[in-house]
Order: C-alpha cells, then sequence, then structure tokens
C-alpha cells in the first residue's frame, strides 16, 4: 500500500502502475491486481471498489509501519528542506482535488486538516510537489 499510495500522490498513469507492478511479483494474478491497482490503490474506478482515495502522509505511514526507522526525510515536517516527499505530495494532492473529494464524506475529516495550512503553507506544499514531480518526469521521461 505504501507504493500505491505513492504511485497516487504522484498521479501516475495507472494502466503503467498496473503493468509495472504486474512485472514484479510472480503471483501476480489479473483478477487481484486489477481491483486492488485501479481501485484501492489508485482510486482510477472513481470509488467503485475503494470508497475513497487511500492516501497518507508520513506520520500515518510511521504509525502503521517501519518504513520510516532510518529514513533521511524528516516525517514531521510538511514542506521545506527534508520533509518528506510523501507530506508534501498528499498536502498538493489533497489541494489540487479538494472541490471534487468534497463531495465524499468519507475524506471530510483530511480536508478539514487543510484548515492548519496558511496560504504560505498551502503554496510552498504545491511548489515543492509540483518540482518532485517535474524532476520525476525529467529523469524518467514520463
Amino acid at each position: 500500500m505504501v507504493l500505491s499510495n505513492f504511485c497516487l500522490l504522484a498521479e501516475l498513469n495507472p494502466k503503467m502502475v498496473f503493468d509495472w507492478f504486474s512485472s514484479l511479483f510472480i503471483d501476480a494474478y489479473e483478477w487481484v491486481m486489477a481491483p486492488n491497482i485501479f481501485g484501492m490503490g489508485l482510486y482510477a474506478d472513481g470509488g467503485y471498489v475503494g470508497t475513497k482515495p487511500y492516501i497518507a502522509s508520513a506520520n500515518y505511514i510511521h504509525k502503521m509501519s517501519n518504513f520510516c526507522g532510518d529514513c533521511q526525510f524528516d516525517r514531521k515536517r510538511r514542506v521545506g528542506e527534508n520533509a518528506c516527499p510523501f507530506n508534501f505530495l498528499y498536502w498538493h494532492f489533497l489541494l489540487k482535488h479538494e472541490v471534487a473529494l468534497k463531495k465524499n464524506y468519507r475524506m471530510a475529516r483530511m480536508l478539514y486538516n487543510l484548515k492548519y495550512l496558511d496560504a504560505d503553507e498551502r503554496q510552498k506544499a504545491i511548489q515543492q510537489a509540483e518540482a518532485f514531480l517535474t524532476f520525476k518526469q525529467m529523469e524518467t521521461g514520463h
């Protein structure tokens, strides 16, 4: 789910993610991978399988796993130097899709937390996420 979270926050092409996941895992049967990737992981079916986007910031990842252990990024920073990419990508995703996500009552709590970001921090999250995603595109050509 951490990989799917990143792919959703980075708004990667769902078909490309499906192909990549399918090529990585020996037990990647289409009947399992399709609903998990398109529905739950990437919300690419618009909520048919998963009733809300399964997105998380570094705080949730830290609470639910051991992935943050020796990471070079600061999981507590939303933006700025050494901020965890999951944080600024998370806030960027919420800000970018806020209007559409307001229609989903299960997103209310996440969207409520936007009140903790002032205008400056919102702008920094958008800029840092876009710079990060642009760099990713330059490196991969996608």
